[in-house]
């Protein structure tokens, strides 16, 4: 099955014709002893998501970057960043469902949706479920840790919408809602998060049209 992650997905969005072609090709084989940037920093941030109105996983990963010595040279880049976007979440302010209503976090194993003959690996890092005035509703975040390439509002909408749909078709069983406010990307050096429109059929339709443009290029490699 052709695959692609939900971050190359968008950055095929704005890229050039000779970047997608590089974004087709990479995906075709991806390095699986690559070392993702800011990993302290996004675990942190992921357990913050857990109850935003307790800081102390952030504040904890502040603490535990300052004490540790830079090893090499991406060490020396990679912490203090790592604390730059732990402050930059800690100061957000982040959609009021999440702190009005207690939710349960979930860890789906299915995580992926699949479109016009691609499968896109949506991986939330965050999908939280709440009751609310009795109705079952879901919601989740994409978290995006990339200092010097910011999203575009298009491309966060693009996270947030495949999430939206990733929610409704995989997670949320009859009788359930998602709620589109509730998902998000969290463009952390950006200070941003863009919720999802919900059943925003222009941009869905232009999703599953790139989607058949990368399984043509894929095709011809």
């Amino acid at each position: 099955m052709k695959t692609i992650s939900i971050n190359q997905f968008v950055k095929y969005q704005a890229a050039t014709e000779r970047g997608r072609q590089s974004i087709i090709k990479a995906q075709t084989n991806p390095n699986p002893y690559r070392t993702p940037w800011y990993q302290l920093a996004k675990a942190r941030i992921k357990k913050y998501l857990q109850n935003p109105i307790d800081v102390s996983p952030i504040t904890a990963g502040i603490e535990e970057l300052k004490s540790r010595t830079p090893q090499n040279k991406r060490q020396k880049s990679d912490f203090p960043f790592s604390i730059e976007a732990l402050k930059r979440v800690a100061s957000m302010k982040l959609p009021k469902l999440l702190y009005e209503h207690p939710y349960e976090v979930i860890i789906p194993e299915d995580k992926a949706i699949k479109l016009n003959g691609l499968q896109i690996n949506i991986n939330p890092e965050v999908i939280v479920k709440a009751t609310i005035n009795g109705q079952i509703v879901y919601g989740g975040v994409k978290i995006y840790l990339a200092k010097s390439k910011a999203l575009t509002l298009t491309q966060s909408k693009t996270q947030s919408t495949l999430l939206y749909h990733y929610l409704t078709e995989k997670i949320a069983m009859k009788g359930e809602i998602v709620l589109p406010e509730l998902c998000f990307s969290l463009d952390v050096f950006n200070n941003r998060w863009v919720a999802a429109y919900g059943d925003d059929q222009a941009a869905f339709d232009e999703i599953e049209r790139q989607c058949e443009e990368i399984v043509r290029g894929w095709d011809v490699l």
